[in-house]
């Protein structure tokens, strides 16, 4: 039982920060109050998603850097800004990648252009994806920052965790 006590004082502390989580969004959304933008990958046979950001997940729009199997490729070292974009190394697994990203467009509706090329490998490969950000303007009643939509329209954030939404 006195092994036990020092899990239970953590459990009873983190039930206490719950209780203002939603305090700190409200105020942070008073702060940076978060957009709606619609995302949609530009000729691919996918519907367009929608995101409820504040400024900090904005500036990832014209960052992203790859996914594959439900990983996301982990940078290596800083990016290098170039005269039309930036570069970036990244590894997923034991696959280093290069991600070459470009910006187009005024703030509010931009593509990005990105292309990602295997490192390494003996088998050079690389693929491109150009995608379109929209503001829609303020986020739905209701919504927090990192709300989305899937394909199918649910909505869903990766951003709090379950315990904090």
């Amino acid at each position: 039982m006195i092994r036990r006590l020092p899990l239970v004082a953590i459990l009873i502390l983190l039930a206490g920060c719950e209780v203002g989580t939603d305090r700190w969004i409200e105020r942070q959304a008073a702060i940076d109050p978060p957009g709606l933008w619609r995302v949609e990958v530009v000729d691919a046979d996918a519907p367009a998603v929608r995101i409820c950001v504040d400024r900090l997940l904005r500036t990832g729009f014209a960052m992203p850097l790859p996914e594959a199997h439900g990983m996301t490729c982990e940078p290596l070292g800083e990016p290098i800004q170039t005269e039309d974009g930036r570069l970036q190394r990244c590894r997923i697994g034991a696959q280093t990648l290069l991600v070459s990203t470009r910006t187009v467009g005024p703030a509010n509706n931009f593509e990005v252009e990105l292309r990602v090329t295997t490192l390494g490998s003996g088998q050079e490969a690389s693929f491109t994806q150009t995608r379109r950000y929209t503001r829609l303007g303020p986020c739905p009643e209701g919504w927090k920052v990192g709300d989305k939509t899937d394909r199918f329209g649910r909505r869903s954030n990766d951003v709090w965790t379950p315990a904090w939404r």
